[in-house]
């Protein structure tokens, strides 16, 4: 039943003028449930795409929506207190203007009938109530977090997990968000707000409003989580990504975020990872230019880089050719050899190209150290990690110069070692991902999938592979520096197709989501338990 039509109320809860066991009688609310809101929206959208783990973060309906419900319920805060069955069903969504809505909340307090009929995590709207709530029937102080971020999820119109956990999409583009995510939603009403800074002493959804409003701004800078139109994904097939110019413009937005220690400390974490993302493009894109540059010598082209003749004349060198940099070359490596030098030009621009992609659409963004742990060997294992990762932005580099510069015979030597590098780095991001999420289990962190997680078993998965090529790489590569194998070329051809086309498109490129989303997930569970720490401590 409806009493009359509402006005403009200053609280969000729509008044209730009487109720029974079967009926509410309150003012009538023009507008549409979020349920139908989200729904309706929902059927305007591009289809999802064929890998979930790619489905579009709706960075729009964050902003517009998102914002209207912290909104709305920092509105409740200062008035009524709390909802306690926050759900789509019970949101009035209001247009007041094109790009602006209002939300009315209606049915405060638990319904009971609702409460008793939902078991175990639940399905349709009970994935919204907090778990405190489904167990004991009654409201808590803290259930309105746990649904304000099961509302979050729906309105990014992603499905919810079925144990609770945040979706992978939001680790792959906003480890912020994310955060945020895990941190109302956690099944521990005492673990929500951990790690977000929030003083109790002040308006919680007030606090909580300006985090993710900081949080979808750095989203909506981000461009990855936009449908993709047919030349945005040829794009995404180049070797950066626009991984560079993405970061500098989410450092722009977070530095004017700045207000506490927090957002310091994320400002540093984000301008530390730009500035070796932008060291790496320098050093990978010069080292592709040199091997571009050496190849049309061996093909009789005259042109030169200024900064070539440059350098010799700094340093005094005069003579035909690029006289710096031929004074390194051994002295049976001669150029032009156009024959004789493609084995290592073919093998060097692949495992350039393999490794800018690699590095840009996968580690780049990356970090094990949001939070170092106090205890030495978790401590060890996050920095191994970390170490590892920023080791590939200046090693990879130097396996392309190395046999380029100074001796071609060198390309299998370097391809060996490139392979096992990337090995022990991956084996390094394992252990400490495989470990953070078992203590994140022992501790009883809700974040952290029970079972096995996928997205980090396709990291996982590239150890055999990378073993099974380096049998032929070792063993080939022996056979030459023996000279007991004469097809160098063909055996440089096999390594070069190999590195276009399965460490290219898949490892580079197919499984990067993933690989973000698992070792993001690790990260902050490890940022979490250290927090668990210390307030423990």
């Amino acid at each position: 039943m409806h009493g009359q039509l509402d006005t403009d109320q200053p609280s969000p809860a729509v008044p209730v003028w009487a109720s029974h066991d079967s009926w509410i009688l309150m003012d009538l609310v023009r507008g549409r449930t979020l349920g139908e809101y989200l729904a309706h929206r929902a059927a305007g959208q591009p289809a999802p795409p064929a890998r979930e783990i790619n489905r579009p973060v709706d960075t729009p309906a964050l902003r517009d929506l998102g914002s209207a419900l912290l909104s709305a319920l920092a509105d409740l805060e200062r008035h009524e207190g709390r909802h306690d069955d926050l759900t789509p069903s019970n949101i009035i969504v209001q247009d007041e203007q094109p790009g602006r809505v209002r939300l009315r909340f209606v049915d405060l307090g638990v319904n009971h009938l609702h409460a008793r009929s939902i078991t175990g995590q639940g399905q349709g709207e009970g994935v919204f109530a907090a778990p405190e709530v489904r167990r004991d029937g009654v409201g808590h102080p803290l259930a309105d977090l746990y649904s304000l971020g099961a509302l979050l999820i729906a309105i990014a119109g992603l499905p919810h997990n079925p144990d609770g956990t945040v979706p992978d999409q939001f680790y792959v583009v906003s480890v912020g968000l994310a955060r945020l995510l895990e941190d109302l939603t956690d099944a521990d009403p005492r673990r929500r707000l951990l790690v977000t800074p929030v003083d109790p002493a002040r308006p919680r959804f007030e606090q909580i409003g300006r985090v993710f409003a900081d949080e979808v701004a750095i989203l909506e800078q981000d461009g990855r989580e936009r449908p993709r139109t047919t030349l945005q994904r040829l794009r995404d097939l180049s070797p950066g990504a626009g991984t560079v110019a993405r970061q500098r413009r989410k450092l722009q937005v977070r530095t004017g975020q700045v207000r506490d220690a927090t957002s310091a400390a994320h400002l540093r974490q984000a301008r530390r990872l730009q500035r070796w993302a932008w060291l790496f493009a320098v050093l990978i894109w010069s080292a592709t230019a040199l091997v571009i540059t050496w190849w049309s010598r061996d093909l009789g082209l005259s042109w030169q880089a200024k900064w070539f003749e440059m350098a010799d004349e700094v340093f005094g060198r005069s003579g035909a050719g690029l006289v710096l940099l031929d004074d390194v070359r051994a002295a049976d490596y001669p150029i032009p050899d156009p024959w004789g030098n493609l084995p290592v030009r073919l093998v060097t621009l692949t495992f350039a190209l393999v490794c800018a992609r690699l590095y840009l659409n996968v580690f780049a963004e990356l970090s094990t150290v949001w939070a170092l742990p106090r205890d030495r060997r978790h401590r060890l294992r996050a920095v191994t990690a970390e170490v590892g990762l920023r080791s590939l932005a200046i090693l990879p580099p130097l396996y392309v110069v190395l046999p380029t510069l100074v001796e071609r015979d060198w390309w299998p030597l370097f391809t060996f070692v490139g392979h096992v590098t990337f090995a022990v780095v991956v084996q390094a991001c394992l252990w400490f991902a495989w470990a953070t999420n078992a203590r994140a289990r022992a501790a009883g962190l809700s974040s952290v999938p029970r079972g096995e997680i996928a997205t980090l078993g396709r990291l996982a998965a590239w150890q055999p592979t990378v073993a099974v090529y380096l049998v032929p790489i070792i063993g080939i590569g022996t056979l030459l520096s023996l000279g007991l194998v004469q097809d160098v070329l063909v055996y440089a051809s096999f390594v070069s197709l190999i590195n276009l086309g399965i460490f290219y498109p898949k490892s580079a490129g197919t499984d990067a989501p993933y690989i973000r989303a698992g070792m993001n997930r690790a990260a902050l569970a490890a940022e979490r338990l250290e927090h668990l720490e210390r307030r423990g401590a």
